[in-house]
C-alpha cells in the first residue's frame, strides 16, 4: 500500500520539480507557467516548498511504493483567510493514475489540515482539467467558481471531515454516476444474520451471466459480505465480472439487459466501473476490465475474512454501529466503511509480503 514520508530536499528535489512541472502541464497544457519566462521558475518553487516545510511541518510529502516515489502532496494555509486550510498539490505518476488511488492522498491531506484545526480546506484547479473536477466533486470538494485573483482556475472548497457520519462521495456526484432515478435511503441500513442461500443466489445470477455473455466472461466471482460465511450484510448479492474492456458497454451491456440486468451506474472516472441490478433477485453485479486492481482488492478482503475469525467479527462491529446509524444513501453508508476495509486489507498485504519473502 501507499505511505506517506516528508519530502527530503536534500536528495529528492529533483523528484519534487519534476512533479511541479508535470501538474502545470497536465492543468494548462503545458510546464512554462513553471518555469517562467526566465526558466528559473523551479528554483524559486525550491525555496517556496523548503519555507512552507519549515513553517507548517509535515505539510508536504512524497507518496511510495515500495521504494518508488509515485506521487507528491503540498499542503499550506489558505492566503488571506487563515483559518482555512488549502492543497497546493495534489500529484500521481501517470501509471497510479484512474486507479482509484486518489482518494488515499485526499484521505491523508484532509486528516493533516483537520489536525491542525482547519475547519475546511480550499485548493484551486483549472476549470479545463475535467478529471481533475469529477475527481474533487466525487470526494466531497465544492466548487466555488472562479478564484477573483486568479480567474483562470476555480476554487473548490472541501469541510473537513474526520467522522463516520460523514460520507466522501458527494450528492453532485452521485447524481453524475447514476443511470435513470436513485432512490434515496434516508434511514439506518437493514442488516441481517448470514444466509446459506446467498450462495445459491450467486450461482443462479452467475449462471445468467454466462448464458448472456459466453466466452466474454473473463473472471466472475461472488464477493462482498454475503460471499463470507458467518458475516452479517445487507441481503444484496455482490457478484464481481471482468471483461475484456469495461469501457465498451455496448459489447456486454445489451446481452446482460436481455438477461434482466439493469444498468444502474458509470464510473468512467474509477475503473470504467459498471453496476447493474437484476430484476427479480436483489444484487449488485459490477462490472470491471481484466486486470483491473480494484477486483483484486474485492477478492482479497474476501479471501482474508474467509480465513480470519478476528478480522470478521471486527469488520462485523464496525459495520452493525454503521448501520444503525441514519444515511442518505447506501453509498454514504458504504463510504463510511472505507477506514475499516483500509486497515484489514493492509494487514492482509502485509502478512501476505511476508509470507511471499
Amino acid at each position: 500500500m501507499l505511505r506517506f514520508e516528508l519530502i527530503d530536499l536534500d536528495s529528492t528535489a529533483e523528484t519534487a520539480v519534476a512533479f511541479r512541472a508535470d501538474s502545470f502541464a497536465c492543468s494548462f497544457g503545458s510546464a512554462e507557467r513553471f518555469y517562467e519566462t526566465d526558466g528559473h521558475g523551479h528554483e524559486r518553487y525550491l525555496v517556496w516548498l523548503r519555507r512552507l516545510m519549515q513553517s507548517i511541518p509535515g505539510s508536504c510529502v512524497h507518496v511510495w511504493d515500495g521504494g518508488t516515489i509515485v506521487g507528491q502532496i503540498e499542503m499550506n494555509r489558505f492566503k488571506g483567510e487563515a483559518d482555512l486550510g488549502y492543497v497546493n498539490l495534489y500529484y500521481l505518476i501517470p501509471d497510479y493514475r484512474n486507479r482509484g488511488l486518489g482518494r488515499y492522498l485526499d484521505e491523508y491531506a484532509t486528516k493533516f489540515l483537520h489536525s491542525l484545526g482547519f475547519p475546511a480546506a480550499r485548493l484551486s484547479v483549472s476549470p479545463t482539467n475535467q478529471q481533475a473536477l469529477r475527481f474533487y466533486t466525487k470526494n466531497g470538494w465544492r466548487d466555488l467558481g472562479a478564484r477573483a485573483d486568479h480567474p483562470e482556475v476555480h476554487l473548490m472548497e472541501k469541510r473537513l471531515v474526520t467522522s463516520a457520519d460523514e460520507s466522501a462521495t458527494s450528492e453532485e456526484y452521485l447524481a453524475a454516476v447514476t443511470v435513470g432515478t436513485r432512490e434515496p435511503l434516508n434511514g439506518t441500513v437493514h442488516l441481517v444474520p448470514y444466509d446459506p442461500t446467498w450462495a445459491s443466489k450467486f450461482s443462479l445470477l452467475a449462471d445468467r451471466v454466462r448464458d448472456a455473455l459466453a466466452e466474454r466472461v473473463l473472471l466472475l466471482e461472488h464477493v462482498g459480505s454475503t460471499s463470507v460465511p458467518g458475516l452479517s450484510a445487507k441481503p444484496v448479492v455482490d457478484i464481481v465480472l471482468a471483461v475484456l474492456d469495461s469501457a465498451n458497454e455496448s459489447s456486454y451491456a445489451p446481452l446482460l439487459a436481455a438477461k434482466g440486468f439493469v444498468l444502474k451506474i458509470r464510473e468512467p472516472d474509477w475503473f470504467e466501473h459498471r453496476l447493474f441490478k437484476s430484476r427479480d433477485i436483489d444484487c449488485n453485479l459490477h462490472v470491471f476490465s481484466l486486470g483491473c486492481e480494484e477486483v483484486d482488492r474485492m477478492l482479497m478482503f474476501r479471501d482474508w475474512l474467509r480465513t480470519h475469525e478476528e478480522e470478521r467479527r471486527r469488520y462485523e462491529d464496525v459495520k452493525r454501529e454503521l448501520a444503525a446509524r441514519h444515511w442518505r444513501h447506501v453509498q454514504n453508508y458504504a463510504d463510511a466503511k472505507f477506514q475499516v476495509v483500509r486497515e484489514i486489507l493492509d494487514r492482509a498485504i502485509r502478512t501476505r509480503g511476508s509470507t511471499d519473502d
